[in-house]
């Protein structure tokens, strides 16, 4: 070899990190030049004197500290492709939130839209409220001709038989004989009672005989605050198509609330009763949110 070693090839050497085969020409070329091998002593003492300085520091164990920061590090480095999807996540529910909320943000063919809905349920209320009313009115009328049978006593309807007269045997025809014979008494026919109406009295009580349900009080009260602030807003401000699909709305809903109120006051105790008046009642505040969040820029402006 007559060209010198690099620097960095006799550091290598040095520090015994080149191939077998690369250690022994760099060995063999220093044992031959001078000047790579006074470069190889200087590497030496260099390397001697860095091993010295950092001897007591590299006769201490593992320092603990810095491993598990180390550690911690690490683990954090893995877990953020997790957070960034939970951020991402995150920002699409709330992209839906924001969607979702758009619909519910009220024009005019949406409430007529929705009042038509409410239309719809209160027919479906109606419905049921009388299909209710008369299984109620089925069942509970047999047992009041049943009560009332029992407060009725018939009294026992004596028939009096004809008494057989004697027959005094004397020379008579045959035909004499037969008709002075005793005529065979009839068998008494069976009373039939008649079917019994009970009387009004005993007929279930009016609506204002029963007492208002729980909670009926808090929808009465919304309602009146509703329906004075849409008549203060002068309802013939809205347009003839909004007006004439609400006042009909109305209407069917007050419907609704008469019908399913008069059966829920006759059955306190049916759950399904009670549920179909808080449903009315909800339906007609919903027409009257929907309406009143029409006429309150007609309020703002005045």
């Amino acid at each position: 070899m007559r060209e010198c070693i690099e620097e960095g090839i006799i550091q290598s050497y040095v520090d015994d990190e080149l191939s077998p085969e690369t250690a022994q020409r760099v060995a063999a070329h220093i044992a031959v030049c001078a000047t790579c091998s006074e470069a190889a002593a200087i590497a030496l003492d260099e390397t001697a004197l860095l091993s010295s300085a950092f001897e007591a520091e590299n006769a201490l164990e593992i320092p603990t500290v810095k491993l598990r920061e180390r550690l911690d590090a690490a683990i954090a480095e893995m877990n953020r492709p997790t957070k960034v999807f939970e951020q991402k996540e995150r920002g699409s529910f709330g992209g839906w939130l924001t969607s979702l909320a758009g619909m519910f943000k009220l024009s005019p063919q949406r409430a007529i839209g929705f009042a038509s809905l409410i239309a719809v349920v209160a027919f479906a209320a109606i419905f049921m409220v009388v299909r209710l009313n008369r299984d109620s009115a089925d069942n509970s009328l047999p047992q009041q001709l049943a009560g009332n049978d029992k407060n009725k006593t018939t009294s026992p309807v004596k028939i009096s038989r004809p008494s057989p007269t004697p027959v005094v045997p004397d020379k008579t025809s045959p035909v004499e004989e037969q008709k002075n014979s005793p005529r065979k008494s009839t068998k008494p026919k069976k009373h039939v009672s008649p079917v019994l109406v009970p009387d009004p009295d005993q007929l279930p009580q009016g609506d204002l005989a029963v007492k208002p349900l729980s909670g009926e009080e808090n929808y009465l009260k919304a309602i009146d605050s509703l329906t004075v602030e849409i008549e203060a807003s002068d309802v013939t401000a809205m347009k003839p198509s909004l007006r004439a699909e609400y006042e009909r709305n109305l209407a069917i809903v007050n419907q609704a609330i008469d019908s399913t109120r008069r059966v829920a006051r006759r059955n306190p105790n049916n759950p399904d009763a009670s549920e179909f008046l808080y449903s009315s009642y909800q339906s007609k505040l919903d027409l009257l949110n929907a309406v009143a969040e029409q006429v309150r820029p007609t309020l703002a402006t005045r």
